[in-house]
């Protein structure tokens, strides 16, 4: 029950940051549309609390690190896929994206399912 929640959640997200990203081929940047018009959205419109929350603890923020918005958590995504987020790197593709949204979903997953097993 708890992952058809989460792969839903995520499904969804998936599909709408695909298929936005895919009607321009020779764009290459991997922030959705709704980074792109509101750059201050919260993270809770794409991310549930609990990838929020596994993000949070993954991936370890700069000493100056901004507000936590939806496109700081679309970098630390990205950065689970493999990207640097060098000051120098261009945005992030659609595969490193895509590779660190898999990973994101399987430790949340794993983090709810041990969760009901430990009890913690």
């Amino acid at each position: 029950m708890v992952g058809d929640i989460i792969s839903e959640r995520v499904g969804d997200f998936k599909s709408e940051w695909w298929a936005r990203s895919s009607r321009n081929p020779g764009r290459h940047r991997s922030e959705s549309a709704l980074n792109r018009s509101a750059p201050d959205a919260p993270p809770t419109l794409a991310l549930t609390a609990t990838e929020i929350g596994v993000l949070n603890r993954l991936a370890n923020d700069k000493p100056k690190a901004r507000q936590k918005t939806l496109s700081h958590y679309l970098i630390k995504i990205a950065r689970l896929g493999g990207y640097l987020a060098r000051a120098s790197d261009p945005p992030p593709g659609n595969t490193v994206m895509w590779r660190g949204l898999s990973r994101l979903t399987d430790i949340a997953l794993g983090a709810m399912v041990g969760g009901e097993f430990v009890g913690n």
